[in-house]
């Protein structure tokens, strides 16, 4: 089964209010960020947290359970964070988002036991899912439906900006790879509402360029913070939603 078999990104998308399509965000910014980490790595905890706390800012952490089991005492302080704590527990897909060999049985068991580990470890059952590829689907199966009624917000590696239009259950990403990043700086100037979801891998791989990538991109957002509605997945989902109009 091919992804296009259930749903494309450039499907149907939601009405939106006349007088929502080109408002700001709710403090006034028209450009919202996201800061999202994928993986639930030791660097993550080690290295992004104390850095989002000194800067006060509030991300979402899309965890693989799998990663996390043996290293769950370095997240204990994030329980009282104001930080999202989501999921990521099928980054093993191809970039395409093909699972081999998964079935709709397979899958919706593996998506109950990650939510049962997030409420079991940090009280809290998950609303966002991360993952690679448009969807997620296997030999014979594609899991949209499972993964639309079991999250309500979906992120995955699919580039782009969100805007008003974007559905939450199909979100776009865009990992900026240098600094300064000239379409970051664009969107600053645009007076219409977008939606910037930045991901994050490794922050630490042999040395220390990625580190200061990030330290260099999160300081920048912090010196535009009066321009910008910095907020987790959930957080802008929820705003995305309030434009959206239910009525045909």
């Amino acid at each position: 089964m091919e992804p296009s078999d259930g749903f494309t990104l450039d499907g149907i998308k939601p009405k939106v209010l006349l007088g929502e399509a080109k408002a700001p965000w709710s403090n006034g910014a028209y450009l919202a960020v996201s800061l999202v980490y994928v993986g639930g790595l030791p660097d993550h905890a080690d290295l992004a947290l104390p850095l989002l706390r000194q800067l006060s800012m509030p991300a979402t952490f899309f965890i693989d359970p799998l990663t996390m089991l043996d290293e769950v005492r370095r997240w204990e302080g994030i329980r009282v964070t104001e930080h999202e704590v989501a999921l990521a527990p099928f980054m093993n897909a191809q970039p395409t988002g093909f699972l081999p060999s998964w079935t709709q049985g397979a899958f919706g068991d593996e998506v109950r036991s990650a939510k049962r580990f997030c409420r079991e470890i940090f009280g809290v059952s998950p609303r966002s899912l991360y993952h690679p590829g448009a969807t997620l689907y296997g030999d014979k199966a594609n899991f949209t439906a499972i993964i639309e009624r079991e999250f309500d917000n979906v992120v995955t590696s699919v580039r782009g900006v969100n805007g008003p239009l974007t559905p939450a259950q199909h979100l776009t990403s865009q990992p900026l790879t240098s600094y300064p990043h000239s379409e970051f700086r664009s969107l600053l100037g645009v007076e219409e509402p977008n939606w910037l979801i930045i991901p994050f891998g490794p922050l630490f791989e042999g040395d220390n360029t990625r580190i200061l990538m990030h330290r260099m991109m999160l300081e920048a957002l912090n010196r535009e913070k009066k321009n910008l509605r910095i907020g987790t997945v959930s957080q802008i989902a929820a705003e995305l939603r309030n434009r959206q109009s239910p009525v045909e």
